[in-house]
């Protein structure tokens, strides 16, 4: 006599999926971190305006992202983090040129457009739809509870 399977998922460990052959995605209880490359696809409209808040930055330094990031923030997610990012960079430019000029007398102002080098490939990057940040201010430069 041959005895049946016991009720449960199969033997493999690892629980039925749907039908079609794809699994269930993890579920909040998994243990599973969210990040910050996990809150989704922004559309189009999202990826210009992350875009152009770098761009504002460049052109108008700290007043452009400032601006954006309070007109923009309850809209999109992803606007919100790149007018934030765009803003922490732009305020970090501008004294960092102050003082580098106040130090060697005006030639540290030399060095402000080096600065835009930054800003024009991330804000390629957020046409893309990506969540790249700048490298110095990618941990502090944003924040949910800020945006």
């Amino acid at each position: 006599m041959q005895r049946a399977a016991p009720p449960g998922p199969p033997r493999s460990g690892r629980p039925p999926g749907p039908p079609g052959g794809s699994s269930p995605g993890p579920g909040p209880g998994d243990g599973i971190q969210i990040t910050r490359d996990m809150r989704g696809v922004p559309d189009d409209d999202e990826k210009l305006w992350g875009m152009v808040a770098h761009v504002a930055g460049v052109f108008v330094p700290v007043l452009g992202p400032l601006a954006m990031w309070a007109l923009k923030r309850e809209e999109s997610e992803f606007v919100a983090y790149h007018c934030a990012q765009a803003l922490w960079w732009s305020t970090i430019t501008v004294v960092g040129t102050v003082v580098l000029s106040i130090v060697t007398c005006g030639a540290g102002s030399v060095v402000f457009p080096l600065f835009w080098l930054g800003s024009a490939y991330v804000a390629l990057e957020a046409k893309e739809g990506s969540w790249i940040g700048y490298w110095v201010i990618n941990r502090f430069g944003y924040h949910r509870k800020l945006v």
